[in-house]
């Protein structure tokens, strides 16, 4: 008797899906079956294999931490570590991120796997590191699920930089999540940067802190609760220090760059989520240094700064896109003082970007 007889693995029925998800009857085609395979060997995975599974005995639950093939999830107030089934085809956004819900599988008491995916309401995300050319992948989700990004930002040490702001919260915009800025570092200066007030202006909540001090904690408290909130900014701005005073059980861990009592820089390299007392969730996210634009078309740009679609129905030109165009009423509120040359010109920056990043080639 041939041994594959009886191997369990042999005898396991293979569906074979499209792109959509959609089988495919190829059964009795064995040189598709084959050609199915080369495909995904090669990772352009237009075709892929999945397991039949029951989701009678799957669990809900939320990922808290994300590693390369396995997650931490939180299974009602215990924390499980699982491994990532290997039905998953990869797409061209993260397969799984801190946030996400999930349906699991116990195998036993030490051993859970994740089968199923669902759906992500929200996301922060930006484009992936460049990589092999064979992966699918070109965005890389930092949170999904959340209601709400704090941007947190310094007077100085370092110092007040709005670009980063503006390119949160056009993809804020996109995603349809809310957001605020937190100004840390307040006992450094004597009045804020003049630049925060243009936020002001555009009805973002701003709250001033001096987390080493507490001011400005409980009102980052109230305002988060109930919510999932993804904390991000700068490295060094005092994220991990305003996490420790919204919540001093997390404990979260910092690194001595220098002299000071603001010279302490967090050391976070995973997004990892937290439970807070208020009912809220809270994702902290490493350091980032700049926030790539993820999926929009140059000429889709102004669609992403609220400030701008009044002004444009006045334009000559129904297309445009306020940067070469004549008799273009935003440049003319522009230099008027009605819309912020700071958000302007941070516009047609990212315009650029766009347009230099349309017709590459991944």
């Amino acid at each position: 008797m041939n041994q594959n007889q009886n191997n369990p693995k042999r005898k396991q029925q293979i569906n074979f899906v499209d792109e959509d998800g959609q089988n495919l009857n190829v059964a009795d085609e064995p040189d598709k079956q084959s050609h199915y395979r080369r495909k995904k060997n090669k990772k352009e995975l237009l075709l892929s294999e999945t397991d039949t599974i029951n989701t009678e005995n799957l669990t809900q639950c939320l990922i808290v931490e994300v590693s390369r093939k396995n997650a931490k999830v939180l299974i009602e107030d215990d924390i499980k570590d699982c491994v990532i089934g290997g039905q998953f085809k990869e797409k061209t956004e993260s397969l799984i991120a801190t946030g996400d819900q999930v349906l699991v599988e116990k195998i036993d008491e030490n051993n859970w796997v994740i089968r199923r995916i669902l759906e992500r309401k929200t996301k922060l995300s930006r484009p992936a590191a460049k990589g092999t050319k064979l992966s699918l992948v070109k965005e890389k989700v930092i949170a999904a699920n959340i209601d709400v990004i704090c941007i947190v930002v310094s007077t100085l040490k370092p110092a007040f930089k709005p670009a980063l702001i503006d390119r949160f919260l056009l993809t804020a915009e996109k995603n349809g999540v809310s957001v605020i800025i937190i100004m840390n570092k307040m006992d450094l200066v004597d009045s804020p940067p003049k630049d925060i007030f243009e936020y002001e202006k555009l009805g973002i909540k701003v709250i001033y802190t001096i987390a080493t001090e507490q001011k400005g904690i409980k009102e980052i408290k109230e305002t988060l609760s109930n919510k999932i909130a993804v904390f991000t900014g700068h490295s060094g701005v005092g994220k991990s220090s305003i996490l420790n005073a919204v919540s001093p059980e997390l404990n979260l861990k910092t690194q001595d760059v220098g002299d000071g009592k603001h010279c302490w820089r967090h050391t976070t390299r995973k997004s990892t989520l937290y439970l807070m007392d208020n009912g809220g969730m809270i994702i902290d996210t490493p350091g980032i240094r700049e926030l790539g634009v993820w999926d929009i078309k140059p000429e889709e740009l102004s669609w992403y700064f609220p400030e701008f679609h009044e002004p444009a129905e006045q334009c000559k030109f129904s297309n445009c896109t306020h940067d070469h165009e004549p008799q273009c009423n935003v440049k003319d509120l522009v230099e008027a003082g009605q819309i912020s040359s700071l958000r302007y010109n941070s516009y047609l920056r990212v315009f650029e970007s766009l347009k230099e990043d349309q017709n590459k080639v991944y």
